[in-house]
């Protein structure tokens, strides 16, 4: 079955209220001014909390300026204390190469003046036992470190030629000429070579000297007989038998 129900007529408010009231609220607003926030600047001291706050930000952030400063010291000292001891090192390995130069020096210096001692006295024996037939030494020099002059070789001439004509002089000048080649402690090799041609020459002229001597005998002994063989032939002496002796008859 279906019941309709009678229509409930239900009032309306032709009144615009909310209306009104909106309209009222907006002018009482436009009479009231807003009020503005202060634009100055305020210095605010920080409250007691704040304050303990900052301060370990501040003591943190000056331990950290502190350390900061402490680092760029510190390297500031590391590179000058590079600095110096690479400067230490130059200075250091220039003095040993100096001190290796000056070493080497003293050590040539040394050698030299050893060598000029040793051809001195060599050259002097040679000229020294040579005697005549020995001349003035004469050096070849080095100049040393110090600016100074060194012999590190020398020579003395001698003469090795015979004499003409007569072996015995010979013999005796190649005598002298071999002790002046020997003369010094170490021979050289020129120096045996000079000593073994002295002795070469004193043998020739000795071998000349031994055919003079033969030939003096011969010419004695044929100068005898010559004058026995005259003396015979004149009737002044009797002959004889070899190896008696010859009577002059007056």
């Amino acid at each position: 079955m279906v019941i309709n129900p009678a229509p409930v007529a239900l009032p309306v408010n032709t009144a615009n209220l909310p209306t009104e009231a909106v309209q009222k609220e907006a002018r009482l607003a436009e009479r009231v001014p807003e009020a503005k926030a202060p634009t100055e600047n305020v210095k605010l001291k920080p409250s007691a909390e704040d304050a303990q706050q900052v301060r370990p930000n501040d003591n943190r952030n000056n331990d950290v300026s502190a350390e900061r400063q402490v680092q760029e010291k510190g390297s500031d000292g590391n590179n000058e204390g590079n600095s110096g001891n690479r400067e230490g090192r130059e200075e250091s390995s220039e003095r040993r190469q100096r001190e290796e130069v000056e070493q080497r020096e003293q050590q040539e210096l040394t050698k030299l003046k050893q060598t000029d001692r040793e051809v001195r006295a060599h050259e002097a024996a040679h000229a020294s036992v040579g005697g005549q037939y020995a001349g003035a030494p004469s050096y070849t020099f080095q100049r040393g470190p110090d600016g100074r002059r060194y012999a590190v070789g020398g020579e003395v001439p001698i003469d090795t030629s015979r004499v003409s004509g007569d072996p015995a002089a010979t013999i005796e000048k190649m005598q002298q000429v071999r002790r002046a080649a020997l003369a010094p402690a170490d021979p050289s090799s020129t120096d045996l070579r000079v000593a073994a041609q002295a002795t070469a020459v004193e043998a020739d002229a000795r071998a000349d000297l031994l055919k003079e001597q033969q030939a003096k005998a011969e010419t004695r002994s044929s100068s005898k007989e010559r004058f026995e063989g005259r003396l015979r032939n004149l009737g002044v002496v009797d002959s004889t038998e070899r190896g008696d002796n010859l009577s002059v008859v007056a």
